[in-house]
Formats: C-alpha cells, sequence, structure tokens
C-alpha cells in the first residue's frame, strides 16, 4: 500500500490510508465513518483471503453511502479475480503487481478514458459481465519505483522491535520468488525474480533513518538470499559505507553457507528468519519446499 499511495502522491493525488486489522473489535460503523468522513473520489482495498468477509462487508457500506468507484487488488483479487469481482459492490480489480497498473487507472479515470480494455492487468465489468484485462509484464525497474509513503502510517501502531529492542521498519530490495511451494500464492502470479539496486537500498535507508531516527531494518524480500552473488554485492556496497545499521531478512536453509553468514553480520545482519514450515520430510516434499531435515 505504500508504494501504491506513492505512485498516486506523485501524480498529485491526494491519499489516506486505513488500516483496520489495527482496530479489529472496532465495529464496522466506525471504519466505515472514517473513510465516509473523509469523502474520497476513490476507494481501494487489498486483502488476504481470510480477512475479504470483512472487505465484502465494508464494501457494501461504502458503495452504498459514497456511491464512488471502488477497486481491489492484493493477494485474494489476484488469486480469485472472477469471484472476487462477481460481488455487484466492487468495479475493478488489479491482477498481480500493481503500481503500474494503478497508475495508469488513475490517469485514465481523471481524464475521463473509460477504454478499460486498453491496460493491461486491470480486470473490470461490462454488462455486468467480467472482462479480464490478463497480467502484465513484472516490473523490471524497481528502482524507478518512488519509495513507499511512511508518512501516510502512523508508524507507533506497528510494535516491530530488533533484537537489542530498538524500533525496526520494514524494506523491500527485491520481488518475486523461483520456487514454487503449494502454500504460496506467488506461484500463480509467475516466478519471476526482480531486483533494486544497492544504492537504490542504501537511499532509502538513509532516508528513512533521517525522517524517523531509524537505525533497524526487516528486509521483507520473499528470498533475500536466493541470488548470492547479488547479495554479495549489496553486503560489499553496505561495509563500503559503513553504515551503522542493523538487519533482519528472510532466507531459505539451503541459501546460506558459513562463510556468507560471517559477511552478513559484518554487513549488519543480526537475525535471520528461515523458512521451514515443517519438521516432517514427507511434508516438505509434497508441499514442494525443496528442503531437507539435514540442512535444517
Amino acid at each position: 500500500l505504500g508504494y501504491l499511495a506513492a505512485v498516486a502522491e506523485q501524480d498529485g493525488h491526494e491519499v489516506r490510508i486505513h488500516d483496520f486489522g489495527l482496530y479489529p473489535s472496532q465495529p464496522l460503523e466506525e471504519d466505515a465513518r472514517q473513510v465516509v468522513d473523509y469523502k474520497p473520489d476513490l476507494v481501494a482495498f487489498t486483502s488476504m483471503t481470510t480477512s475479504y468477509h470483512y472487505v465484502e462487508q465494508l464494501v457494501q457500506r461504502l458503495k452504498g453511502e459514497l456511491g464512488v468507484p471502488v477497486i481491489i487488488g492484493g493477494p485474494h483479487a489476484t488469486t480469485m479475480p472472477d469471484a472476487t469481482l462477481a460481488n455487484p459492490n466492487i468495479d475493478y480489480l488489479i491482477y498481480g503487481e500493481g503500481e503500474h497498473i494503478w497508475q495508469d487507472f488513475l490517469r485514465a479515470l481523471e481524464s475521463g478514458d473509460t477504454r478499460w480494455g486498453d491496460i493491461s492487468g486491470l480486470w473490470y465489468k461490462e454488462d455486468g459481465k467480467v472482462v479480464s484485462g490478463g497480467s502484465r509484464k513484472p516490473i523490471d525497474d524497481l528502482d524507478a519505483l518512488p519509495f513507499p509513503s511512511r508518512h501516510l502510517y502512523d508508524l507507533d501502531k506497528y510494535p516491530l522491535y530488533a533484537p537489542n529492542g530498538e524500533p525496526m521498519l520494514t524494506i523491500l530490495s527485491s520481488r518475486g520468488c523461483p520456487y514454487a511451494c503449494s502454500f504460496c500464492f506467488k506461484g500463480i502470479v509467475g516466478r519471476s525474480y526482480h531486483q533494486r539496486s544497492p544504492e537504490d537500498i542504501v537511499a532509502e535507508l538513509k532516508e528513512v533513518n533521517a525522517a524517523y531516527g531509524i537505525r533497524n531494518f526487516y528486509f521483507i524480500d520473499d528470498l533475500f538470499t536466493i541470488d548470492v552473488k547479488r547479495l554479495e554485492i549489496i553486503l560489499d556496497y553496505f561495509i563500503d559505507q559503513r553504515l551503522d545499521y542493523r538487519w533482519r531478512c528472510l532466507a531459505r536453509v539451503d541459501r546460506v553457507t558459513p562463510d556468507l553468514l560471517k559477511k552478513m553480520y559484518k554487513a549488519g545482519c543480526r537475525q535471520i528468519h528461515y523458512g521451514i514450515e515443517s519438521g516432517n520430510q514427507e511434508v516438505l516434499k509434497r508441499t514442494a519446499k525443496h528442503i531437507d531435515l539435514q540442512q535444517v
């Protein structure tokens, strides 16, 4: 959402982000009121399947009170686009990676150009029927994207802390995953993998540090260590820049070595979250995880 908000702001739009997951006990009426009082020209949602039932309830309320277009994206929408657009209160759907589709949609909406079929990756309705916009080629140049609009979040509401007890913020240095584990939706949208440059990553780290005083970061890439050659370049750059930052990341047990771990520590890594998924080898085999318990 931070990236999508940044893209919209880059084109001059006013944006607000409401994370209803922060207030699970708050009544639906109050959630809806916060949006209605803002009087937006467009309402956009992202959702996992586990929270989609709530989105449906909220969309029904907002559509009735605001009467503005509603667009949705994210894991649930991408996994089940036809079923999602079957909801009469949802008008448009972004399939897969969203920034470029979102930008094209906003520009078309603002100009009054309703040739939605010209926007690859945008699903919509015509005469009550779902029209597939297919999928769009993944974004190659991640450096060209603006940094996420963190100023739209109440960061104090996200209690993420480093092992040293200091506050921590998330950052993304790459997108995608070449694996196809059966429990993950990423395989549905392809197995491409794209990376940011070390310079762009460090520029964002420095911007966040200057704005919020944060010096602890969590790399939430699906697999931060998947491309070891690329990772070595990033680590060298971190070390050369003499960054006084600490960080954690996600990794697979088959994509690290003792030497790599030592270098990661030198570059500031203090914690690694490994995706093990199961202690049963047969389960690992059935889910196409492709690791073994000996590696664990």
